[in-house]
């Protein structure tokens, strides 16, 4: 191998900056679990054992909800069931919204979005979040120190 293309061989590779949608879990005034959402996620919330945040059976708990389906970049569907309440800081100013008597979908397109809702003693808190890009070095193979049998006997003397 020459030297350019040891030098190219030696340069690290790094993986392209991204979105991500965070959701914080918060019962009782304790964060309890955090989610991190990838594009194409599908993040579903109710009282059935399946869903990726399970909550206790109460009034306004729905059995399972699609809550967010994060697609690409910075774009998310926001979906509010009979009950719940949400808080969002957008571009545009602060939003309160209520589900009282229908479910309601809403739209977040901006990486500033972020928000609460809240469903009885719940609230879940949601934002998104740069994914800081990863430095990662290629594979190097190990120099050899093995130099057949006489190389052998030679290491165990310390010579």
């Amino acid at each position: 191998m020459n030297i350019a293309q040891n030098q190219i061989a030696s340069r690290p590779v790094v993986t392209p900056v991204y979105k991500m949608f965070r959701i914080g879990i918060i019962v009782g005034g304790r964060v309890v679990e955090e989610l991190k959402c990838l594009p194409g996620k599908t993040v579903t919330i109710g009282t059935l054992p399946g869903n990726d945040i399970q909550i206790a059976d109460s009034a306004n708990a729905p059995l399972s909800l699609v809550l967010f389906h994060y697609e690409s970049g910075n774009r998310c569907q926001m979906h509010l069931g009979k009950g719940m309440t949400a808080r969002m800081s957008a571009q545009s100013g602060i939003q309160e919204i209520e589900a009282r008597t229908e479910d309601k979908v809403l739209s977040l397109d901006s990486s500033a979005d972020r928000g609460k809702i809240v469903i009885d003693d719940i609230t879940l808190i949601f934002q998104f979040v740069d994914v800081p890009a990863t430095t990662k070095q290629e594979p190097k193979q190990p120099e050899r120190k093995d130099r057949g049998v006489l190389g052998k006997c030679m290491s165990v003397l310390g010579r």
